[in-house]
């Protein structure tokens, strides 16, 4: 009887975990998988792997809310390297994100900044319009589930 009363309470639990709790995954055409799971509470994490875990990831990811506009940019010349853009939110705030890295860790993720605009974007252009080659970028709509890559093409 105990045994059939904790293999119910350990159902009960996975479920509440999954419903409650939702994992995107995108796959890039340089073979980069970007983890997105939006968790309790409003609280997002994204991450450059696919994660599984149920506990928060110890290092290289991304802290955010739910409700975000976030663009990544990845480089074929920095295979470990993200920059992240913040693009506002769903509630029409600014929006914030954290980063999280060790000094040590296999993935570079930086904020946005001049120094990587130059990297992103073609001089040539009088605008952010006309990405580099070799550069890559996911646009993702945490709130909607959504993302694109830069042809505009929904991952």
């Amino acid at each position: 009887m105990r045994r059939l009363i904790l293999i119910v309470l350990i159902i009960a639990a996975s479920l509440l975990t999954w419903v409650g709790e939702e994992r995107s995954f995108y796959s890039l055409k340089n073979g980069t998988c970007i983890t997105v799971w939006k968790t309790y509470g409003g609280v997002c994490y994204i991450l450059p792997y696919k994660y599984f875990g149920v506990s928060a990831p110890q290092n290289d990811y991304i802290l955010t809310a739910n409700s975000q506009y976030i663009t990544l940019y990845l480089f074929d010349s920095l295979p470990t390297t993200i920059v992240v853009k913040n693009q506002g939110s769903a509630t029409g705030a600014d929006g914030s994100f954290r980063v999280f890295n060790k000094d040590n860790s296999e993935w570079h993720i930086k904020r946005y900044s001049e120094k990587y605009r130059r990297m992103v974007f073609d001089s040539n252009q009088s605008s952010d319009l006309q990405l580099k080659k070799g550069v890559e970028l996911i646009d993702i709509d945490i709130f909607e589930n959504y993302a694109i890559d830069k042809s505009g093409q929904k991952l």
